[in-house]
């Protein structure tokens, strides 16, 4: 009876301990991410889920607390906040209308 009681308490010990991951299409890591913010702050990694950045943070933070898809290492490559061209040559444009 003791036996069965100590099993079932270390069960219920190592049950607690689990922790359910938040959700990702994918996950970029070994990266150099400016989020441009007041503090202009860089991350590591960054988890995106339909499109939208879902968490940014520490490389290993990322990758224990996201289950994802797909991964893409950026191999120390920079990543910037999306940038909208909105250009146009002056010309061709004046013509077109």
């Amino acid at each position: 009876m003791k036996r069965l009681l100590f099993l079932a308490f270390i069960g219920l010990g190592l049950s607690s301990c689990h922790f359910k991951r938040q959700e990702a299409d994918l996950v970029i890591y070994n990266a150099t991410i400016y989020s441009l913010d007041e503090n202009n702050t860089v991350y590591q990694a960054m988890a995106i889920k339909d499109g939208k950045i879902v968490g940014l943070g520490k490389e290993r933070d990322i990758l224990n607390n996201f289950r994802y898809d797909e991964s893409i290492d950026a191999k120390t490559q920079t990543i910037f906040p999306g940038f909208i061209d909105a250009h146009c040559h002056f010309t061709n444009y004046g013509l077109g209308l």
